[in-house]
């Protein structure tokens, strides 16, 4: 009995096997149509999951992170099944025409069986593909910062050499130098020598690269060498036809990586400028002054004339550039042979009223700023047909433009910042070739309602402190705008404000973003993460609840706080403003501005923490460090102020401290170490004599090292919520 029982619990169990082999290859042609459409759905969530988590990885790796070996070999794998699905799919309606008997059977019953079984191994495998979880995609890269170099020979005194050229080059004042030489006398050797220094002490510089540039220059070959380094070389390609870098200055070659990342993205006509005018300054050709505070250039009269010599075909051509800046002129100077005439800068004259007649034909600049304008005649412009630049600015007494600024049909760039017109004539309207048009500080300014929509290349307009409210008519007329890429805007309304957020093109394009005079208690804001071009941020008289981050959703047309953030956002972001903001507590979204250099508030009563320690850990975990670049911090008038942040910070690059009226921030984020790479030592300056005897340093070297360069500022009486201080821009 008992060998009949095993028997028979042994037939039972093989023919349950059997036919659940059976029900499995009859599937393979049953269940065909059912599979076909469940890999062609689980494949499309494969390819968008494969997309998304390529575009992050590759937004890491422009960070300096490496991905991991896991996720590429993923990646592979996906590859590898996307093109034998398509193969699959591509057959499917042949296949399924020979299915019959409500799919149980197939005219060709062997091939069906064959294609449905590929089918379903194909799935399983996309399917289990698809359920992968990367919860980490990249880590730190493993990249020497130094390359050491071999030395070929030893040279007499080099020891000493080396000494002299290490220590001037370690000078903080110093940031380009150069090795002179006949042929042979080593100086291969000491910059060998000197790149095998950094190997041992790098110095606060995150790479040091060892590049050579022959004779037959090869700019692109420079610029991928340095992207290898930098393990940027997936930017490099995306951008290498951009031609961003046509000259190569010398501190392009040993800079941090956040710099040359910034670089990396910037305008490429905007690169060239600041090359050309660097090298300028290097050969003395432009000095360098402050004008308010802020670094400018100018030209010595002798160079000037040198330059317009030479610009003239060696005087040939006297008349094709005409410069008379501050000539005391009050009308339009006197010319021989206009027909030449090609630029003129009348700046800084006395030209109260324009009403030549004479003809410019190729007239292509006229910079006219400072120049005392009251009145421009219609009859001025008819003459100049290839006029491509006009500069009004900072003409004060300048109320109207004359209607035929309509006949400057080659314009593409007008100024008209810091002048006092009430309105943009109907003739602007036909400027279809302007490209950047600058209203900044036209306070009468009250209305431009269907202008913008007709400038089609519009790609730079700036709109700061401009008269007039921008409205939801004006921002439908932004949005028509298809090339343009650099705003500069303010707004004081809600509404308005609401509809620039949410749009992604404008949020995109601006520069610079100024928010006034709002009653936002209960909404507060969130700036969206796409505003990765914005470079200063201000909010001015506001009552605002919370500053966040955001993202845009484009079907609701709404912007969603992003919370608990980990990642730096506004890599751009280089000044923010917040002045008399009342109800906001803590400005915590700036720890996510890693390039901020410019930080100023002042009259926010209620403000706790700058960076607040429950909103900031996310961040914090993810290796975040605040304030790496920022060089000037003003604090002013905030009662309730007690952190900036809750532990010491390096302040690498910070210069200027300055606390007015701070009465209860006793702890201030430093140690002994904190700002030694800031030129001659960060210096706080504070207005309260009491206030620096209440502070609770952190321990006694840092008392000692921060109290010698502590300064008490008289205070100035400040009764209507100004700013106390300049800040840099």
């Amino acid at each position: 009995m008992g060998n009949c029982v095993s028997l028979s619990i042994s037939s039972d169990q093989s023919m349950k096997k059997v036919c659940q082999w059976l029900d499995i290859q009859v599937g393979y042609v049953h269940n065909l149509e059912k599979n076909l459409a469940a890999l062609e759905k689980t494949m499309e969530e494969l390819k968008a999951k494969r997309d998304d988590l390529s575009r992050r990885v590759t937004r890491e790796e422009d960070r300096g992170l490496q991905r991991l070996s896991e996720f590429q070999v993923w990646l592979t794998r996906v590859e590898t099944f996307e093109n034998e699905a398509n193969n699959i799919l591509s057959a499917r309606n042949v296949q399924l025409q020979r299915l019959c008997l409500l799919g149980f059977c197939s005219k060709n019953l062997i091939l069906s069986y064959r294609y449905g079984k590929s089918v379903s191994m194909i799935l399983r495998e996309v399917e289990k593909l698809n359920s992968k979880v990367f919860e980490v995609i990249v880590e730190q890269a493993h990249t020497f910062e130094v390359e050491e170099r071999q030395l070929q020979s030893t040279i007499v005194g080099q020891k000493e050499m080396l000494e002299n050229t290490w220590n001037h080059l370690m000078e903080d004042r110093v940031g380009i130098m150069g090795l002179y030489g006949m042929g042979g006398v080593g100086k291969t050797t000491l910059l060998t020598q000197l790149n095998n220094k950094f190997s041992g002490m790098t110095c606060g510089f995150d790479f040091v690269i060892w590049v050579v540039v022959s004779k037959e220059l090869q700019v692109e070959k420079i610029q991928s060498e340095i992207a290898r380094k930098l393990r940027l070389e997936s930017r490099f390609q995306q951008h290498k036809t951009d031609a961003k870098w046509h000259s190569l200055p010398v501190p392009r070659l040993y800079v941090r990586t956040w710099a040359l990342k910034n670089q990396w993205r910037s305008n490429a006509s905007e690169n060239k400028g600041y090359d050309i005018i660097g090298n300028l300054v290097r050969a003395s050709l432009l000095m360098e002054v402050k004008w308010y505070g802020t670094k400018n250039v100018c030209m010595h009269d002798v160079v000037r004339e040198m330059a317009l010599w030479i610009a003239s075909d060696l005087g040939a051509q006297k008349e094709a550039f005409i410069v008379r800046a501050g000539a005391g002129l009050s009308e339009m100077p006197k010319v021989e042979n206009c027909n030449v005439v090609r630029r003129m800068s009348l700046i800084k004259n006395k030209i109260h009223h324009l009403s030549s007649s004479h003809e410019y034909p190729e007239l292509t600049t006229l910079l006219l700023q400072k120049a005392n304008l009251t009145n421009i005649s219609s009859e001025f412009f008819k003459s100049m047909p290839r006029l491509a630049v006009l500069d009004l600015s900072y003409n004060g007494n300048l109320f109207e433009l004359p209607d035929g600024i309509s006949q400057l049909v080659s314009l593409q760039y007008l100024n008209l910042s810091y002048t006092s017109i009430r309105h943009l004539p109907r003739g602007v309207q036909e400027l279809k070739k302007l490209i950047h048009l600058d209203l900044e500080e036209t306070d009468n300014l009250s209305n431009i309602d269907g202008i913008l929509s007709s400038l089609h290349n519009l790609k730079i307009l700036n709109l700061s402190r401009a008269g007039f409210s921008l409205d939801c008519n004006i921002l439908e007329e932004l949005l028509t705008l298809e090339h343009l890429e650099i705003l500069t805007i303010e707004i004081d309304l809600q509404q308005g404000l609401e509809q620039f957020l949410s749009s992604h093109k404008l949020t995109r394009a601006t520069r610079n973003l100024t928010i006034r005079g709002m009653q936002l208690e209960s909404s507060g804001i969130s700036l969206p993460i796409s505003m990765e071009n914005l470079r200063e941020f201000n909010i001015v008289w506001c009552s605002i609840s919370e500053i966040k981050m955001g993202t845009i959703c484009l079907e609701s047309k709404t912007v969603y706080p992003l919370e608990n953030p980990r990642t730096s956002c506004f890599l751009s972001l280089s000044k923010v403003i917040i002045l008399d903001c009342k109800c906001v507590k803590e400005l915590t979204l700036l720890m996510f501005a890693p390039n901020l250099r410019v930080l100023s508030v002042q009259f926010a009563k209620q403000l706790e923490d700058v960076i607040n320690k429950e909103k900031g850990r996310h961040g914090e975990k993810s290796g975040i460090v605040p304030f790496r670049r920022l060089e000037f911090l003003l604090l002013g008038d905030l009662p309730e102020l007690k952190n900036i942040y809750w532990n010491s910070l390096p302040f690498p690059c910070l210069k200027r401290m300055d606390i007015i009226r701070c009465p209860n921030l006793k702890k201030l984020p430093l140690d002994s170490q904190s700002g030694k790479h800031g030129g001659n030592g960060v210096i706080i300056r504070y207005t309260v004599k009491e206030w620096i005897e209440t502070v609770e340093w952190i321990d006694e070297a840092t008392k000692t090292r921060f109290l010698r360069s502590c300064l008490h500022v008289s205070e100035t009486p400040n009764q209507d919520n100004q700013p106390h201080s300049s800040v840099p821009t």
